[in-house]
């Protein structure tokens, strides 16, 4: 492993070149702290000395704030398939932009690392549309590998641009092929750049499939081209219009209809576009299942409870396939909110609805669509596979045994999987075949080849039904010709949550794995913080770490990283291996709470690096505040109220205490900020601990401010100031046309929660709860101003659940909504184990009793599976397994399809050994020294408890990790020591 130093040569050599080649200096020195912290961080058990960098002036650099620093575009696409770079001011994995990524219309394609730690490419798989504005949001709360996270929305807008001369009609500035509309004065002409005036013929057209069978083929892409698939006899002259200039709305006939444009400037130049006008406007939503329709007056927003509609459905426009043609895949009737029965994974690529003598289009799954997509798979055939092994590390010829549990992924919703299926693994050129048990089980082992080259390899899983659905999975290892370490050592401390103001005093240690203390040894301590994100506790268990308000359901992510150095001490140990070391928290001096790691590090004689750290939650004070932050988060888009809650560390709510808030005006550029303050007061929580703010009706920012701050404030008992803060932009690039907030984000199955839904006008629209299912749609009349809509958090919300709002609204269609978090706490089981000795002399047999209770505290029947490792591997190797339980119950967001008879068409772009069932468990011994025993697959009794016996060997400290499941899919882990003397 190379140096610091020599790090930071090669770095600075590569950084130099690139300031000769025209980056700036200063850029060059933020971008070699910002590689240089996150090529020596990222991975694993290497020497800290190699992996960090002092506390000098160089780590200054690195920004305190997380923040988009470049975007390539700025605003015009080069062309169809331009790749956007982002450059962020600290490091980020590009697989975690998804989940807070919005690209409107919609554009499918994937995230990648760009060449340096700050950047990630989105590479759109379909091309972008020409002449349509996209708006583009990273949503705030999208973290680095550092911790930190955007406080506010980043938004941008891109365009690819028109032909120089061009012949359009436009909806806001989206040129497109297919407009629905129940009122024509929303379409706008686009004439182009050229002397004289265009004119335009407007045909209407009976049959709908003609319009269907007009989107095959190539899109028109320049103004001389012009290809319609429809014959000229089902063309009727409807009306004309000349002289149009850019802005002039088109004018139709009164009656509805389905209607082609067609657009000339009498010099070769002409276009088209379809539009479908109708009195009626029609819902569409579906998931892996089927959908429903719902019917809708355009002019009073009443609901057609009482009629019929005829829906022909139509497949075979595929989105990507440029020759594909409609075909009529079936014919049914249809109720207004009737789930209609339709299994994917035959698509929909557009119906024809025939309602009160009118005919609409819904365009969904087909070139061009701006349908909002995200059913990609049956969610009945969808699993989840979690595969773990015996070790974190192994020598090359070493076996390696695995085990694998697989749950039927039903949206979320899961059961066990069927007995018998196969399952395939790939470890490097070889393939497993094995099959899963009567609980979605499956192990085994497999012998590491005797020249395999160390490193970290990746194992592939394969479910397969023998459908056309497979399920996928994966896990790695690590091989090292590695010795094994001597001695490991300790960091303890009496609490993990404190305030500032208080010490934290450490209890330090050393032990050798025979017996013996760590006496009189130098080890070297080094303190780091990170900015720790505040959740409430009256609604998680602490059982689990989650990294804001509304974060991941049960987990939050894996974090790598410990944060900026503030501190390095060399401590000796005593002769019994032991010292203390207190921290004193008042020097720190962020403002946020801090989440601190200590790090205890010796090298050993045999080149090894052994590391141990604690971490502690450091309270900025007394009690936390939480702001809830709403949909729209820009100035444009704010509601009228904005809720808060607050609550002290222990989870008692701040109830019927004053606070103080102010409304705030930002400039800043890049560290320097300057503020005005716009307004502020107090405000009072209720019983609950919870609070409103008014907003004023507008909020205008003074020139140069771009941002807008709420804080709320209160000083506690010890002095110290707490706040909490929302930021905003002014932008309206997510301005929502309704603003809909709750208090709470965070829910509990049986409680009733409730919404603030504040409507511009009366209007009626349609209410569905959605995750990868549809639930309780219904339409609800709304008044103009605040509406507060209650609704039960059913047990099939769980993990998380997205109410969303759909209606038409001067002439658009919109989608609007809440996302809310359903965590699974009561899926959670404990896991707990006794031995009958506190030491084993080795040579004996170990007797263990374990037992599984739920989240009430009840035994619960299970399986579970247990091995014992020499715990002197996981000195050089910590685990790698993630959580059980948060690897099935993760927050997961819509993936539902979305249209409507207003949902336009863009000009031409869419968007070894076998195992399973059962088995005994393997006293392994001297066979393999660093594996005491393995059993795959055992199970309690009603009781929830079960005994193990197994011989005992060596002389050491053993590792016992347990992993357990009931039949419920409760989940649940543990791990504990086991000591043997010879």
């Amino acid at each position: 492993m190379n140096t610091f130093t020599e790090k930071l040569k090669k770095l600075w050599a590569e950084q130099r070149a690139a300031v000769l080649r025209g980056v700036g200096l200063g850029a060059g020195v933020v971008i070699l702290v910002i590689v240089l912290l996150w090529s020596s961080q990222r991975r694993g058990p290497a020497p800290l000395t190699a992996r960090l960098a002092p506390r000098g002036a160089l780590a200054t650099l690195l920004p305190d704030s997380f923040f988009v620093a470049y975007q390539e575009p700025r605003r015009r696409l080069a062309g169809p398939l331009s790749p956007l770079r982002f450059t962020f001011s600290q490091p980020v994995e590009a697989e975690h932009l998804e989940e807070f990524w919005e690209l409107r219309p919609a554009v499918p394609g994937k995230f990648e690392p760009g060449a340096r730690p700050t950047e990630i490419k989105f590479i759109p798989t379909a091309p972008f549309a020409e002449g349509v504005t996209y708006s583009l949001t990273i949503k705030s709360g999208f973290y680095s590998t550092l911790g930190k996270k955007l406080t506010a929305d980043y938004a941008a807008k891109l365009t690819l641009g028109y032909d120089d001369v061009t012949l359009q009609l436009a909806k806001d500035g989206d040129a497109s092929y297919f407009f629905g509309v129940n009122d024509e004065k929303t379409l706008t002409f686009e004439v182009g750049n050229w002397s004289g005036q265009a004119s335009a013929k407007i045909f209407s057209v009976a049959d709908p499939e003609a319009l269907l069978r007009s989107f095959t083929g190539d899109f028109p892409n320049s103004v001389n081209q012009l290809t319609i698939a429809v014959p000229p006899e089902a063309l009727i002259a409807a009306g004309e219009m000349s002289g149009i200039k850019t802005g002039d709305s088109l004018r139709l006939p009164a009656r509805p209809g389905i209607y082609l444009v067609q657009i000339s400037n009498g010099q070769g130049g002409r276009r088209w576009s379809w539009v479908v006008k109708s009195a009626i406007g029609v819902h569409f939503r579906q998931d892996d299942q089927g959908f429903f329709l719902g019917f809708q007056d355009l002019a009073t927003g009443a609901p057609l409870n009482q009629l019929t509609a005829q829906v022909d459905i139509y497949g075979g426009l595929g989105w990507r396939d440029e020759n594909s043609l409609p075909v009529k895949l079936q014919t049914v009737t249809v109720r207004n909110l009737e789930f209609v029965p339709r299994p994917y994974p035959e698509p929909i690529s557009a119906l024809a609805v025939r309602i009160k003598g009118e005919v609409v289009i819904i365009p969904v799954r087909m070139r061009g669509s701006r349908a909002e997509i995200g059913v990609e798979r049956n969610l009945e055939k969808q699993a989840q596979v979690f595969v773990y092994q015996d070790r974190p590390l192994y020598r090359p010829g070493d076996t390696l045994r695995f085990r694998g549990l697989i749950r039927q992924d039903n949206d979320g919703l899961y059961d066990l999987f069927p007995a018998g299926k196969e399952v395939r693994l790939r470890f490097e050129d070889e393939t497993m075949v094995l099959t899963a048990g009567k609980r979605g089980e499956f192990y085994g082992g497999w012998q590491i080849p005797k020249n395999a080259n160390p490193g970290v390899q990746a194992v592939s899983v394969r479910v397969d039904e023998g459908t056309a659905e497979e399920r996928y999975g994966s896990f790695t290892y690590e091989v090292a010709d590695y010795r094994k370490p001597a001695f490991d050592l300790t960091v303890a401390a009496p609490a993990s949550e404190y305030v500032r103001g208080d010490d934290v005093t450490l209890s330090l240690g050393g032990y050798r794995f025979d017996g013996q203390p760590f006496a009189n040894e130098t080890v070297t301590l080094r303190v780091y913080a990170l900015d720790y994100y505040e959740t409430e506790k009256a609604v998680y268990s602490t059982a689990f770490r989650l990294n804001d308000w509304g974060g991941m359901c049960g987990g939050g992510f894996d974090e790598d990283y410990y944060g900026e150095p503030i501190r390095e001490e060399e401590i000796k140990l005593g002769p019994d291996g032991k010292a203390t070391f207190t921290f004193d928290t008042e020097t720190l001096t962020n403002k946020y709470s801090q989440n601190l790691t200590f790090v205890l590090e010796k090298n050993d004689h045999q080149g090894n690096t052994i590391t141990t750290a604690r971490s502690v939650i450091v309270h900025a004070g007394e009690l936390n505040i939480f702001i809830r932050r709403p949909p729209a988060a820009t100035v444009t888009g704010l509601p009228p109220k904005i809720f808060f809650s607050a609550e002290y560390p222990d989870g008692r709510r701040a109830a019927r205490e004053p606070f103080e808030y102010s409304l705030e005006a930002i400039r800043a550029y890049y560290r320097d900020e300057t503020v005005i303050t716009l307004g502020q007061g107090t405000v009072v929580t209720g019983a609950d601990g919870r609070g409103e703010i008014d907003l004023p009706d507008k909020i205008e920012l003074p020139e140069g401010y771009g941002r807008f701050r709420i804080s709320v404030a209160k000083t506690d008992a010890r002095g110290n100031r707490v706040r909490g803060e929302l930021t905003v932009y002014d932008s309206r690039e997510r301005e929502t046309v309704l603003k809909v907030t709750s208090a709470k984000n965070n829910l509990k199955p049986g409680e009733t929660a409730e919404m603030l839904i504040v409507a511009p006008a009366e209007m009626t629209v349609l209410l569905a709860y959605e995750r990868g299912r549809l639930y309780d749609p219904a339409f609800v009349k709304l008044k103009k101003g605040e509406n507060r809509l209650r609704f039960v958090v059913q047990e099939e919300y769980v993990p998380s659940i997205t109410p969303t709002f759909s209606f038409f609204y001067q002439g658009h269609y919109q989608v609007e909504g809440l996302s809310f978090n359903v965590p699974a706490m009561h899926k959670l089981i404990t896991v707990d184990l006794q031995s009958d000795q506190l030491q084993y002399t080795s040579g004996n047999q170990a007797k263990l009793k374990i037992r599984l209770t739920n989240s009430r505290g009840l035994p619960v029947k299970g399986e579970f599976s247990l091995g014992v490792v020499d715990k002197a591997v996981y000195a050089l190797r910590k685990g790698s397994i993630p959580p059980l339980h948060s690897r099935f119950y993760y927050f997961r967001g819509r993936s539902t399809n979305n249209a409507s008879s207003m949902t336009y068409i863009t000009n031409g772009y869419g968007g070894a050994e076998r195992g399973g069932g059962g088995g005994g468990g393997t006293a392994l011994g001297t066979r393999d020294s660093d594996l005491l025993y393995w059993n795959p697959f055992m199970e309690t009794d009603a009781n929830g408890e079960a005994t193990v016996e197994f011989p005992v060997s060596g002389n050491t400290i053993y590792q016992a990790v347990i992993f357990a499941a009931t039949d419920q899919t409760e989940l649940g882990q543990g791990e504990f020591d086991l000591t043997v003397r010879k």
